[in-house]
Parts: structure tokens; C-alpha cells; sequence
């Protein structure tokens, strides 16, 4: 990365106040709110200075820990050209991708494919629906052939730009897409057909604002048992930040146990204790109106293959998902109230998903 980037005033900022907050007889979870409060209006302060003032390179290069130049990247300040790419970046998952990229087609102008060493059909698949279904080839498919540090203890050891961090593996995939705004997608979400149109109306206004924002997007889970049957939860529906600007402002780095979205712009919430603020966000988070998506899961397929062997327990969401596996494998899910039956007729793109 040849420039130093936003962060340096606020971190010299967190130090000093860190100096006057040890010794006062305050609760440590106070301090820490003041102190990342304190650091996100400074770095977006700096942030609004620095593009004012036009301070800032027109784009930046970024290298890797390997050495490998051709797996080195550049990302612009800002994407000029108008619309939505969503990236996706995927290992074996052949039986979703099909579905996934048909739910998507209409809603993105650019989809980018980053395979990462898939063994089974699933370059195939993506091959066959831009022969099928992408006739402006939207579908742009790339190739990261190294092997990824899986969530966990496994991130935790790989260096946030080795081409094994998750981090890196996902800067690079952003690095191919062209338009103004990205989305965050999976392989192994489809976007509800009833959702598109909103979308569309909501892209056009964002492009329309030129904004450097970042908005969260709402999927529930959907799950598949061992007899092709749907069940669709109730109780896991998730928001995360998944839409925001290309710019180089707006990049995933190496989190605790896997990566995470960071930016310069306040809208990733801080809650205060509840005395202080009756729980309600100190920054809002903006977001797409209801739930956009369903995220697959598969009886019969590793869904936690990208986690550290025995520690896939480390977040509330997957434990959440194990249980839900662990219910179809008793079959309490079919009387289970946290759990719809969805009938594959009226499932959308279901004669794509039955294996």
C-alpha cells in the first residue's frame, strides 16, 4: 500500500485519551465506547478533509506478503462508472451457484466470480450460465488458486496481506470490479425474485447520490434436509454491511476470526449501555428494506468447511445453524414453531437446488 491512509491523528488521539481514562474509576466498557467513538468521528473527519482538500491519490497499490506480483492489486479512490457489481468468491459449490447467479442476473450490472481452488463442477456451472443466461457477459470469472487460513485460530496466524488471508482474497476480488457501488454476495444466497425491482429502484438512487456510504442488506436463513425439503427460519434473519462504494476507503481487513468490513464513514453502530441511551444506535446504520435474500444451508454438505476443524462454536450465528442441523438430523424441526415448511413448488429456483 503506497499510501498511509486515515487513522494516524485518531490514533494519537485513542493514546492520549487512553492515558487520562486508565486511572478514573469508570467502567471499562464506558471507556471503550468513548475511545471508538472517539476514533470513528475522527477518522471520518479526516476522511471528509482529505477528499475536500483533494489529498488523496487517484488510486492505490496494494502487495502481498508472498511476493507474487501478479496477485498484487489497485483500487480507486472512487469508481467512476455507474451501477452495481456484486463479487462473489466461492469453493465447491456447485450445487448452489447456479441458482445463486440466476437470482442475481437481473439485479447486478457486473458479477465478479472469484473461484478459489473449487474441486468439483462448480467452474463448469458458472461457464454453463453465461452460456445460458448472460448474453452482455455480466459474469466476469477469475481464479485465486492459493489456500485460504480458515476462519479461526487458522486467520489469526495468516498476515493480513498474505494471498492465505481471507482479507486479502477479498480486496483482490473487489480489485476486478469496475462500477460505482458492490454488494458483498455469496454463493450461497438468492435474491428473492419479489426483491429485485426495489433493488433496482434503490441502486439508481444511490448512484444518483455518489455518495462514499455503506448500507446493510437482510437475509434469513433457509434450510435444506437430507429429502430436499425446505425449512425457513424465523429466527435467523442477519444485516450486515454488504453494499458500499469502490474505493480504496472501503476495505476488509484481518478481524478477530475472520475478515471485516472497514470505513472511514459512521455508520457501523455503536450502542451505548442501556442506561445511557435506552440501547438505541449512536450511529444508524442505513440499509436495503426488508429481507432482500435467503442464505442456503445443506443437510448434506460441510456448511462449516471454512472453519477451523472444532471451532465453528465461535460466533452465536453458526452456533445457531449447528442447532438448526442438529433438529433436522432428530427431526424436531418439523414440529418446531422457529421453522416454516416451504413447499419446493413455490420455492424460487428449487429445480436448481434439489441434488
Amino acid at each position: 500500500m503506497s499510501f498511509d491512509g486515515i487513522g494516524q491523528p485518531a490514533q494519537r488521539f485513542v493514546d492520549m485519551l487512553n492515558f487520562f481514562l486508565k486511572p478514573l474509576p469508570v467502567p471499562n466498557r464506558i471507556k471503550f465506547y468513548i475511545k471508538a467513538t472517539s476514533r470513528k468521528i475522527i477518522d471520518y473527519c479526516e476522511f471528509k478533509v482529505s477528499v475536500l482538500l483533494n489529498r488523496t491519490p487517484e488510486e492505490l497499490s496494494f502487495e502481498n506478503h508472498e511476493g507474487l506480483a501478479e496477485f498484487n492489486y489497485t483500487l480507486p479512490r472512487a469508481a467512476k462508472k455507474e451501477g452495481i457489481a456484486a463479487f462473489i468468491r466461492a469453493k465447491n459449490e456447485e450445487d448452489k451457484i447456479y441458482a445463486c447467479l440466476l437470482s442475481i442476473i437481473d439485479a447486478f450490472d457486473e458479477v465478479v466470480f472469484a473461484d478459489n481452488q473449487s474441486n468439483d463442477a462448480t467452474v463448469e456451472v458458472v461457464e454453463q450460465f453465461k452460456k445460458n443466461h448472460d448474453p452482455n457477459n455480466k459474469v466476469k470469472l477469475i481464479s485465486y488458486p492459493f489456500k485460504l487460513a480458515r476462519c479461526g485460530s487458522e486467520h489469526k496466524e495468516a498476515p493480513e496481506n498474505s494471498v492465505s488471508n481471507l482479507a486479502y482474497y477479498y480486496n483482490y476480488t473487489l480489485s476486478h470490479c469496475t462500477c460505482r457501488y458492490v454488494v458483498k454476495w455469496d454463493a450461497d444466497m438468492i435474491f428473492k425474485p419479489d426483491q429485485v425491482s426495489a433493488f433496482r429502484r434503490f441502486v439508481e438512487e444511490i448512484n444518483a447520490s455518489k455518495g462514499n456510504g455503506i448500507w446493510d442488506i437482510y437475509g434469513q436463513n433457509l434450510y435444506k434436509d437430507e429429502k430436499n425439503n425446505f425449512w425457513l427460519s424465523r429466527e435467523e434473519i442477519y444485516h450486515e454491511p454488504r453494499i458500499f462504494s469502490l474505493s480504496y476507503f472501503n476495505l476488509y481487513v484481518k478481524g478477530r476470526y475472520f475478515e471485516i468490513l472497514k470505513s472511514p464513514t459512521l455508520n457501523l453502530q455503536l450502542n451505548f449501555p442501556g442506561w445511557l441511551s435506552k440501547r438505541e444506535a449512536l450511529l444508524r446504520r442505513r440499509y436495503f428494506p426488508g429481507v432482500a435474500y435467503y442464505e442456503m444451508k445443506f443437510f448434506n454438505k460441510d456448511e462449516f468447511s471454512h472453519w477451523t476443524s472444532g471451532e465453528v462454536s465461535h460466533t452465536p450465528r453458526k452456533r445457531k445453524e449447528i442447532e438448526a442441523f442438529q433438529k433436522m438430523e432428530s427431526g424436531e424441526i418439523h414440529d418446531h414453531e422457529a421453522y416454516d415448511f416451504i413447499e419446493n413448488s413455490v420455492m424460487p429456483f428449487h429445480e436448481h437446488l434439489i441434488s
